[in-house]
This record gives structure tokens, C-alpha cells and sequence, in this order.
């Protein structure tokens, strides 16, 4: 039981940090060196976190999968350690945790994916349109 609660934890940070990582793609591919070391700096850890301050760059659907991802992630991170305590089996729980995290993965790096001189990388361009001055 021990080992589930902590290959949930393990595999939300992993999912965590591979949206964090599309998003940072997002915002590189969006805004020029200088632009993202201005709305970097004197960024709090709320911002950071929220991704308040780059609402613009990133579409509202990955926002939205953000928070979903994170939302979910710590529902069934809860349900785990209430059961654990109540030592109920969840191997079911965890079994949908593995499909719910995998399969957001997945997904993206498919709709993201690229492939260049033998390098893997995400096309962001497939679907997002580069900003333009105004």
C-alpha cells in the first residue's frame, strides 16, 4: 500500500514536470529571449505556479488540462492515504491514477510531436499560431 502512495506521488510530479516542460515550449516558441526574462523576473512563486502571467501565450485548454491534471492528481493522492488508513484495497484507484496520468502524456506528446535531423522534439507550431506584434 505504501509503494501505491508513493508511485502516485512519483508519477504526478513526473506528469507535472512534462506539462510544466510543453509549457515552457509554449512560451519559448511564443516570446523572444528578452520578453521572457522581463516577465520572468520578480516572478512569485504563485505566478509560477498559476502560470498567471503567461495566460496569453498558452492556449486556455492547456490551463484548464493544468489544473485538471492537478486536481485530480491530489484527489486520488487523498483517496489513497484514506485508504491506506482504513486498509481497504486500491488497486483499482491506482490503476486509473497510472491510465489518468499515462494517458495525458501520451496524447500530448502525440499531438506535439516532431521530428528534425534525427531529433525529437515538440512541433509546437502544429498547433499553436505565433503571436505577432501589434
Amino acid at each position: 500500500m505504501f509503494q501505491s502512495i508513493l508511485t502516485i506521488l512519483l508519477l504526478f510530479l513526473l506528469t507535472f514536470f512534462h506539462l510544466r516542460g510543453l509549457y515552457w515550449n509554449i512560451i519559448d516558441y511564443q516570446l523572444n529571449n528578452s520578453a521572457r526574462k522581463k516577465m520572468r523576473k520578480g516572478q512569485t512563486f504563485k505566478e509560477w505556479f498559476l502560470y498567471s502571467r503567461y495566460r496569453a501565450e498558452i492556449p486556455r485548454i492547456l490551463v484548464c488540462l493544468y489544473f485538471v491534471v492537478i486536481i485530480v492528481n491530489v484527489i486520488f493522492f487523498l483517496l489513497d492515504l484514506l485508504f491506506f488508513y482504513l486498509n481497504y484495497d486500491d488497486y483499482m484507484l491506482f490503476e486509473l491514477m497510472i491510465i489518468f496520468d499515462l494517458g495525458v502524456m501520451v496524447i500530448l506528446d502525440i499531438a506535439f510531436y516532431g521530428r528534425k535531423n534525427g531529433k525529437v522534439y515538440y512541433k509546437i507550431e502544429r498547433w499553436i499560431k505565433k503571436r505577432r506584434k501589434k
